[in-house]
């Protein structure tokens, strides 16, 4: 009891030490980024949780990272060419959700299309104990404790460290980073049942690809101090803002930190919210205080490994999240974002912002699922995707026409999407990049609605008839030749109204494709 007195009263004291910093009132973005632990996660807490509820604070509290226990014979393939997936991650808490699936698609990657790894067969595994767990002791769906086959680089020897030389426990050489265009094209479906260190080896590996993609460049500064020779350009960096493993002192084990969040009656504001859930506090302040730089994908994979224990305490998803948004530095997720005031968690259900989910499958903060920019205007530019993704995204508020997904998240360089419902993200994915390729017809359906959109910038799903002219100027010699612009006109605008619709520019413009 004495220690857990002890745990409150730093927690606590960690709690009033930032409180003056939270509620000062200053957006993330304003000044520079906080060149201190304390400054960092002041600045952290305020962009993730804002005055988000206490039980958003107990979601983000409870949710590590580890497998979920595969489902134990006669269940695991039971069906005829199919396996027990041994890399799904376990999901506990509902707010997370987002964290999860992009941690899985890295994962995922890593194991299904690595080059090394293009033809996996399906390893052997054990049946499971007396009481239908699986090959752990787990029962199906329960969370499988990590570090038990993988560890850091050259800690060899027992308790659960990595084989000498940096070798993961199949003898395998480890993960390097890999060049884009340099993925597998296929894999089969043995690579969903690998062996638990060669799971282990994937999520690490998964999870450095996912920081040092946001990595930046810091700024730049022309302080010499004092000797008169300039610094040293800045170099990429990402920040690994991972928990590590609280020592066990009855057992010699590693322990998650408290994550019970006491009830606050009173949330007249931050300082009383703060005050009275310390506990968040504590767990984002010992994050950045933990936290290392890595200059190198080589450096980020190693920073990730040695926390890799750590993936099990109850913030490990918090963690996740924090080390992207450290990584792409905070004043740059504020200039990338439509709103930079919104925190990234909903506050009644914790949920996270679409910049948060973009960040951290893509790289970038945006807010807008389209392709490249749109400038409505007065200044006004909203940022979509301005490059073909790792991981895709698909959404179901498409198909309700409430948002517009571009041709990059649907084409990712890997056949993973990201697929988000109106309350769930979830993951989607395929063994073959043959499922990217698109028909000469799709394709030259996309290129119509591309060179559509330039001209409805409000995508209101007409443009004006005098901008006939040009909109057919746009689509070079891909369609053919052109019947006269008043044929065209009388086809798409036959009740005289001055506009274009889509669907009658498309109908008409479709057909005289080549394809």
């Amino acid at each position: 009891t004495g220690a857990s007195d002890e745990d409150e009263e730093l927690r606590r004291a960690l709690a009033f030490s930032l409180l003056p910093e939270v509620a000062g009132g200053g957006g993330v973005g304003e000044g520079p980024q906080p060149d201190t632990a304390e400054g960092r996660a002041a600045a952290l807490l305020s962009l993730v949780f804002g005055s988000a509820s206490p039980s958003v604070h107990s979601q983000w509290l409870q949710q590590g990272i580890a497998f979920a226990a595969p489902p134990a014979p006669p269940l695991a393939g039971a069906l005829p060419g199919t396996v027990p997936f041994t890399a799904g991650l376990a999901q506990s808490q509902g707010g997370p959700c987002a964290v999860l699936a992009a941690v899985q698609a890295f994962t995922l990657r890593r194991l299904l299309f690595d080059p090394r790894c293009e033809k996996h067969g399906c390893e052997e595994r054990d049946s499971g104990g007396e009481d239908g767990g699986g090959p752990d002791g787990n029962r199906p769906g329960e969370a499988v404790p990590l570090q038990a086959h993988y560890g850091p680089r050259g800690s060899g020897g027992g308790g659960g460290g990595a084989p000498p030389g940096g070798m993961v426990a199949d003898g395998r050489a480890p993960y390097r980073e890999v060049a884009v265009g340099g993925w597998a094209a296929s894999a089969g479906v043995g690579a969903l049942c690998r062996a638990p260190a060669a799971a282990e080896a994937a999520l690490v590996a998964g999870i450095a690809d996912l920081l040092w993609q946001a990595a930046t460049e810091p700024p730049a500064t022309t302080d010499t101090g004092g000797g008169g020779t300039p610094p040293p350009t800045p170099s990429r960096r990402a920040v690994v803002a991972l928990p590590e493993p609280v020592p066990d002192t009855a057992g010699g084990g590693a322990a998650a930190p408290p994550t019970q969040t006491p009830d606050v009656s009173d949330p007249a504001g931050p300082s009383v919210l703060f005050s009275a859930s310390p506990d968040v506090l504590f767990s984002v302040g010992r994050l950045c205080r933990g936290a290392v730089e890595a200059t190198s994908w080589d450096e980020t994979h190693e920073a990730v490994a040695a926390r890799v224990a750590g993936l099990g305490c109850g913030d490990a998803a918090l963690g996740v999240l924090c080390s992207a948004l450290l990584s792409r530095g905070l004043p740059l997720v504020a200039a990338e974002r439509d709103d930079a005031a919104a925190p990234l968690l909903d506050p009644i259900f914790g949920h996270c912002a679409q910049e948060a989910l973009a960040l951290m499958i893509t790289g970038t903060a945006v807010a807008n699922l389209f392709d490249g920019e749109r400038d409505l205007g007065g200044g006004l530019v909203l940022r979509g995707v301005a490059a073909r993704p790792p991981i895709g995204l698909l959404s179901e508020l498409e198909a309700l026409r409430y948002v517009e997904v571009g041709s990059r998240f649907k084409s990712p360089m890997t056949p993973l999407w990201v697929v988000a419902s109106q309350t769930h993200y979830s993951l989607l994915f395929g063994l073959s990049s043959r499922l990217l390729a698109s028909s000469p017809l799709a394709a030259a359906e996309e290129l119509l609605l591309s060179r559509f959109s330039e001209f409805d910038r409000e995508d209101q799903g007409f443009v004006a008839s005098d901008r006939l002219r040009d909109l057919i100027s746009s689509l070079g010699d891909e369609f053919g030749e052109m019947p006269a612009e008043e044929e065209l006109r009388a086809q798409m605008d036959p009740d005289g109204l001055s506009l274009i619709t889509w669907d009658a520019f498309q109908r008409t413009i479709l057909p005289r494709h080549p394809a």
